[in-house]
């Protein structure tokens, strides 16, 4: 990884495994950043209208955390490198929790105001930071985070705004506080469909990306394909993920059971909207979501859907381990089903929705 001098502003590259000590920045970015390409002429850097915030950030790590080194996405990926630019998105989640700091710079957000804290928090919940697809991965993954505000001054580190980020993001608070001998324990006990519930209301500029930046929470890997679209780019993550759970959560998108059961029976290449007014539409021949906004948090905040559970829960013999299986004809699954002679149940709530009259091996594409 390329690591950025505090002290000098000159760039040097590090193999895996010996970085030394460094701050990693969090923020959105804005227009006419400091690229990678940028960092090789000092004075071309210096013109550019985001130098100031490098030159803040650097002073930062410096001189409030006494990190000589810092790693800022916009100059220190040389995304001219297909491979380097790969390696960068792959790698964002572990860099982030390997840091020793995390500046996360809110430009939107106003100092905090003892004389007025309702606007101080009205405007740190109002910032465009938490809607960000990336952003996501860097408030979980850092060991220690610090918010500054748009002046660069502290805000406080996100132990401290525990409560309120929960409310804003719907990430549990256990989570962000990383309590436990394992830092990672609390985030790896949460259900795929609840860490998916996190990203559904965010957005990014470029459509494959929703999908990329939620590889480190899930722990999987996988080249990015810019030009994939946005569908197939979420499609490929959600095979990477069943390849390493058993966690059937994967499958229960889009609405309750309770809201959406039962549905009739279609012909097939139909939809049916699921209520009035949502555009959550399911279509006979889709078992994967299309987009993580299929994952409301309300819907969503639900336990792993394990084989041992379900088995205990309904009183019945387990059918055995989950195993996914991708063909060209689709997902090979076994999964225990509802049988009713009037309505078909979609894919999507077949998962939470489970019967005790019938078990069988099912394909869907």
């Amino acid at each position: 990884m390329w690591l950025l001098n505090t002290r000098t502003y000159e760039l040097q590259n590090f193999v895996s495994g010996s970085s030394p000590p460094y701050a990693i920045l969090s923020h959105r970015w804005g227009r006419n950043e400091v690229s990678f390409a940028d960092m090789q002429d000092l004075s071309v850097a210096q013109r550019r209208r985001g130098w100031e915030k490098v030159e803040k950030a650097c002073w930062c790590a410096l001189n409030t955390f006494n990190c000589y080194w810092i790693w800022d996405d916009t100059c220190c990926i040389d995304k001219s490198s297909s491979a380097e630019l790969s390696e960068a998105i792959n790698s964002m989640y572990a860099w982030y929790r390997a840091s020793t700091i995390c500046i996360a710079y809110l430009h939107d957000v106003m100092d905090l105001d003892d004389d007025f804290p309702e606007r101080a928090l009205a405007s740190f919940r109002d910032s465009r930071w938490f809607t960000r697809g990336w952003t996501l991965q860097e408030l979980i993954a850092p060991l220690k985070l610090v918010f500054f505000s748009t002046s660069w001054r502290e805000l406080g580190t996100r132990m401290d705004w525990a409560t309120v980020l929960e409310d804003i993001t719907g990430i549990d608070a256990n989570v962000l506080n990383r309590h436990g001998t394992d830092p990672e324990e609390p985030l790896s006990r949460k259900s795929v469909a609840e860490r998916m519930s996190w990203a559904s209301r965010r957005e990014t500029t470029r459509e494959e990306d929703l999908a990329y930046c939620l590889m480190g929470v899930f722990n999987v890997h996988m080249p990015p394909i810019y030009g994939e679209g946005g569908e197939g780019a979420f499609r490929r993550l959600q095979l990477e993920i069943i390849q390493h759970t058993n966690d059937r959560s994967i499958l229960a998108w889009g609405h309750d059971v309770e809201d959406c059961c039962p549905i009739r029976s279609l012909p097939p290449g139909q939809t049916y909207r699921l209520g009035t007014g949502d555009s959550h539409v399911w279509s006979p021949s889709r078992v994967f979501a299309p987009s993580p906004a299929y994952f409301s948090p309300k819907a969503n905040m639900r336990m792993k859907i394990l084989n041992r559970d379900i088995a205990k829960l309904l009183n019945v013999e387990p059918i055995g381990e989950l195993h996914y299986t991708h063909t060209n004809a689709g997902i090979r699954i076994r999964l225990p089903l509802r049988r009713s002679s009037l309505y078909t149940v979609p894919p999507w709530a077949v998962a939470p929705w489970l019967a005790r009259e019938d078990q069988r091996v099912i394909n869907w594409e």
